[in-house]
């Protein structure tokens, strides 16, 4: 297999002719690629054969470098950060009143 010929989301190891899906966790941004790369923190990729990463969204964090998922900030928490690799920040509520 010519490397050119590798698309995105597979990968190709050296020397090899046959291309390889992505797992999970692992993106291949750019055809031709000889290994996939790590989603990275603040990020997931819930599909295999995936070409690119998805952000973390607002309100969750991604703290795994091969992360498959993103995990929601738990109550009485918060990340108004995208991209977030595990910082929810507690509420903080002054002068609240508790009945």
């Amino acid at each position: 297999l010519n490397i050119s010929l590798v698309s995105s989301g597979y990968y190709a190891p050296n020397g090899s002719w046959v291309q390889t899906e992505c797992d999970q966790g692992t993106y291949a941004p750019d055809p031709g690629m000889s290994e996939c790369e790590a989603c990275g923190l603040g990020y997931y990729c819930p599909e295999k054969q995936m070409s690119d990463r998805i952000s973390c969204p607002a309100g969750s964090y991604c703290n795994e470098t091969y992360g498959t998922r993103f995990f929601v900030c738990p109550t009485g928490t918060y990340s108004n950060q995208y991209v977030s690799i595990a910082i929810c920040y507690t509420i903080l509520c002054f002068g609240c009143s508790i009945w």
